[in-house]
């Protein structure tokens, strides 16, 4: 997977140029918060995590979570999530893998998909360019902000 900086600077950028809710950032790393704690504790269950790591699980676990929120956001909460969920796996596409990779089409096929674009760790080389970019636009952000109130 690229690392959850990249997830997150990527769900940030989107969703600061395209005024999407928290949720979109939120839904940016939640395959990842959802599945990686437990297979670093219990590497065994990979095979039980596994399917919050593909559309049809992400999209039932949006759907769950948008059902906790009142009527009148709850579609809000499902498509931002969804939306930020979506881009997490696009970007894991790029990722190759010694064996295996992500199971795109699971429940309803076990065939494996990957673009073999990066590998792992290259997304850690990159990470000082992300920390700046990172930086910049947190400070570009404050800047904005601190003209509008002044």
């Amino acid at each position: 997977m690229p690392d959850l900086v990249t997830h997150v600077i990527a769900g940030y950028g989107l969703q600061r140029g395209f005024r999407l809710t928290p949720w979109f950032l939120i839904g940016a790393i939640l395959p990842d918060i959802l599945t990686r704690p437990f297979t670093i504790v219990w590497p065994g269950s990979f095979w039980w995590t596994m399917p919050l790591h593909t559309p049809v699980g992400l999209t039932l676990f949006c759907a769950a979570i948008a059902f906790l929120h009142r009527p009148g956001i709850r579609a809000s909460v499902f498509l931002n999530l969804g939306a930020g969920a979506f881009l997490h796996v696009v970007l894991d596409l790029f990722q190759a893998h010694l064996a295996g990779s992500y199971y795109l089409f699971f429940p309803f096929s076990w065939h494996s998909v990957e673009i073999d674009l990066i590998w792992p760790e290259t997304s850690l080389y990159l990470l000082p360019l992300w920390a700046v970019i990172g930086l910049w636009l947190a400070v570009k952000h404050f800047r904005q902000r601190m003209k509008a109130e002044g």
